[in-house]
C-alpha cells in the first residue's frame, strides 16, 4: 500500500507525515488521528534531505495490511465467539453472563494490539517506510 502524505514533524530520527483519511483506514494502528479526526499522523523513520514541508510517498506492505485486517476484524469475532461459549458452557448458564464474556474477550486483541504498538515505538519499528520524496 502506498500513500502520500507531507512531513508536519521532524525531531531527530523521526519524522511525523500528515496523511488524508481515506477508504482503507480501518484503525489498524499503522497511525492515529489528527485532533480534528479528518487525518491520520504516520511516525515514520528519517531518510537523508527529509524536512519539513516535504511531499513524501510512503509504503507500507500488503502482508501487514491482511494481518492488521485480520487482528482488526476477524480476531475479535473469533474470541467474542470463544468467550460467549466459555461463559455459557462453563460458567452460570446465563446469557448475560455469557454475553459479559463475550466482549470482554473480544477486547483482548484490542488490548494486544495496543502493547504491540507501544513496544514497536520503543524498539523504533514503524509500519511504513518512506518510498522517495516527491517534493521538496
Amino acid at each position: 500500500m502506498e500513500e502520500s502524505g507531507i512531513v508536519i514533524k521532524t525531531s531527530g530520527e523521526k519524522a511525523d507525515v500528515l496523511l488524508q483519511r481515506n477508504l482503507n483506514c480501518g484503525g489498524c494502528s499503522h497511525c492515529h488521528s489528527t485532533e480534528d479526526g479528518t487525518g491520520m499522523i504516520a511516525e515514520v523513520d528519517m531518510v537523508p534531505g527529509l524536512a519539513y514541508g516535504d511531499r513524501v510517498l510512503l509504503e507500507s506492505t500488503p502482508i501487514r495490511q491482511v494481518t492488521a485486517g485480520f487482528i482488526i476484524f476477524v480476531l475479535p469475532l473469533i474470541f467474542f465467539i470463544a468467550g460467549f461459549l466459555f461463559g455459557k458452557k462453563f460458567l452460570i448458564n446465563s446469557e448475560l453472563i455469557a454475553l459479559i464474556f463475550g466482549i470482554t474477550f473480544a477486547s483482548i486483541p484490542y488490548i494486544v494490539i495496543y502493547f504491540f504498538r507501544k513496544f514497536n515505538e520503543k524498539k523504533g519499528i514503524f509500519d511504513f517506510t518512506i518510498k522517495k520524496i516527491i517534493s521538496e
